[in-house]
């Protein structure tokens, strides 16, 4: 008897709980679904599986494949299309398996990556896996068998090779994100304020080898210009027409004129406009400060700052796009025992709601996605988790900046 208590306290140490946290989850899930048909009819509109690759990336593929025009409703780039190709080789129903594939393999490698950069201690597995898992954006992804995972995944990849001083391969993944969707541009930034001119000169000719040259090979040198100006123009036209007055939008001027029952087009919604731009411009600016003072993390605090600017500058600011939540509020996680007494507990508390914000449970605790998102829950668990971030950082900035002047104005031996 002694020796099966043994054995089971033994094989309970070992035991790995967050595939235990994982499991709860899934099984809460399975009950509180039921089916996956129930899971993509609660989240957000459009009950059809992977509506958005069934819709836009499928027909692209197959527009390629078949030497067509690019449908009006593809956003993305002309070498994006090109990756959905593959898919055009099966029939609809094979390649909307097989993207279901790849979305449950990016969520886990998106879940892994992230954990690689943490600390490896058990609580803070225990707390990324929660937090990640229950993640609203994350499931808004899998509904709708978007790209974000994907996106933000080679984002961080890029940061990730970076800081372990591979900078030709981490140019070159984040070059082909850049390539996919143009928006990760920003993160160019840090490299910029790193002044890593080979870095820059190596990503941007990776994203014009990609956008240009590969697509020119294809299609052709001509019908590549023609469809890449196309898309640009559709893109443009779907941003004013759809995008600012869309209630899924976490966008910074649509959620605050939604709450205030504004009308988009008033004078209000300009000035706000102007808000997004300048507070995302500070944000930049404190990359830039910590790109100079280099303090630990210094790369993924300025990945999740560059992440946490989206919703400031781009109108299409979807609930998917804020994946990358749950590498921010673990990291912060990870620093809130060291900050000053008197913020501490300010801290906590808006780390709790960014939390909150952003948790699946919310969306079934008020019954409806769009009162959910029509708030802008997912604005405000990113305005709230920055918050903290400055709570943090702020300080070590301080101190790096008064050891930079004492060292510069300190007497030569």
């Amino acid at each position: 008897m002694k020796r099966a208590d043994q054995s089971t306290l033994e094989w309970l140490r070992k035991l790995d709980y967050r595939i235990v946290i994982l499991l709860g989850i899934l099984l809460y899930y399975a009950v509180y679904w039921g089916s996956f048909k129930n899971f993509t009819a609660s989240i957000d509109h459009n009950n059809s599986t992977f509506p958005d690759f069934a819709t836009f990336y499928y027909p692209a593929g197959e527009a390629i494949l078949q030497n067509e025009t690019l449908p009006d409703s593809f956003y993305y780039s002309v070498f994006a299309a090109i990756l959905f190709l593959p898919f055009a080789f099966f029939p609809p129903a094979i390649a909307l398996i097989l993207w279901g594939i790849v979305q449950f393999s990016f969520i886990f490698i998106l879940f892994l990556t992230y954990a690689q950069k943490l600390p490896k201690k058990p609580d803070i597995g225990y707390v990324l896996t929660f937090i990640f898992f229950t993640n609203a954006a994350l499931l808004n992804n899998l509904k709708w068998g978007q790209v974000s995972t994907l996106i933000f995944w080679g984002t961080f990849t890029a940061f990730l090779f970076y800081e372990q001083n591979k900078q030709t391969l981490s140019a070159i993944v984040l070059g082909i994100v850049i390539a996919v969707k143009f928006f990760p541009a920003i993160f160019l930034l840090y490299f910029f304020f790193r002044r890593d001119w080979k870095y820059l000169f190596v990503c941007l000719f990776v994203v014009l080898l990609c956008v240009l040259v590969i697509p020119a090979m294809v299609i052709g040198p001509s019908e590549t210009i023609q469809s890449q100006l196309m898309i640009s123009e559709h893109a443009t036209a779907m941003m004013r027409a759809l995008a600012m007055d869309n209630i899924d939008s976490q966008y910074f001027a649509s959620v605050i004129t939604r709450i205030m029952y504004m009308p988009i087009t008033s004078q209000f919604t300009k000035i706000l406009i102007i808000a997004g731009y300048l507070i995302a411009a500070s944000a930049v600016y404190l990359v830039y400060r910590i790109s100079e003072a280099q303090i630990e993390y210094s790369a993924f605090w300025a990945w999740g700052i560059l992440s946490a600017t989206i919703p400031f500058w781009i109108p299409s600011a979807w609930p998917h796009y804020f994946v990358y939540l749950p590498f921010l509020q673990v990291l912060a996680y990870c620093h809130i025992s060291n900050i000053n007494l008197r913020w501490r507990k300010p801290a906590i508390v808006l780390w709790i709601f960014s939390l909150t914000f952003s948790s699946i449970f919310i969306t079934h605790i008020v019954q409806n996605w769009f009162r959910y998102v029509g708030f802008g829950s997912l604005f405000w668990s990113s305005i709230f988790i920055l918050t903290v971030i400055l709570i943090i950082l702020l300080p070590n900035l301080a101190k790096r900046n008064t050891q930079s002047c004492s060292e510069n104005f300190s007497p030569s031996p």
